[in-house]
């Protein structure tokens, strides 16, 4: 949490709630796509560990102040 105050400094609250949606949404369109791999790989008899992790937040962060005109 460290980490995304210091990035964050500044930010609006409009922002922040930019950045967690974003977030969010990567977490769960990864998460669907991880599941659609392991229904595949369970018919070929493999498996697959899904990996769920700070990235996402990441992601958006990065993806945000991309998109912010006064970065």
């Amino acid at each position: 949490m460290t980490y995304i105050a210091k990035v964050t400094h500044g930010y609006s609250g409009a922002d922040l709630t930019e950045i967690c949606q974003r977030a969010c949404k990567l977490a769960i369109r990864q998460s669907i796509e991880a599941e659609i791999r392991r229904e595949r790989e369970r018919a070929n008899n493999q498996t697959l560990a899904m990996d769920v992790s700070f990235r996402f937040v990441f992601i958006s962060i990065c993806n945000v102040i991309i998109e912010l005109p006064y970065c």
